[in-house]
């Protein structure tokens, strides 16, 4: 469909987290439609039964509900659909042992600023994804 913006999942269950993303994100010329996955749960079950891939997903890691941001990405590698998508997970806890994890998942760690400014590099990296 011309003109129809690239798909972002992005999975967050902080909502004021969310909207600080989404709005930082077009803020820094990013424009992206978005799919807001509030849990780790609503996640693996979305990613679980993707045919299509969005453009590239960004996951927080600590979700408030039993499913660990690693274990999203698990569903994502393990559906041959999703195997491929840029990941790059967005996380307040950046730890030697999350940049760990995600070398092994393949994916990139942007630790979340506190503000708004603090994500023009992630909107720069987006960029170079879709």
């Amino acid at each position: 469909m011309p003109g129809r913006k690239p798909t972002l999942a992005l999975v967050e269950d902080v909502p004021r987290d969310a909207t600080i993303i989404i709005d930082a994100l077009a803020t820094h010329g990013v424009e992206l439609d978005v799919v807001w996955l509030r849990s780790g749960t609503r996640a693996q079950e979305y990613f679980a039964h993707q045919t299509h891939a969005p453009c590239v997903a960004l996951i927080d890691l600590e979700l408030g509900d039993q499913v660990h941001g690693f274990e999203v990405l698990r569903t994502i590698r393990d559906n041959p659909a999703t195997a491929e998508m840029p990941v790059v997970v967005v996380t307040s806890w950046d730890t030697k042992r999350h940049r760990e994890l995600a070398e092994v998942f393949g994916v990139e760690v942007f630790e979340k600023p506190y503000k708004l400014a603090g994500y023009a590099p992630l909107a720069e990296r987006l960029r170079g994804l879709i």
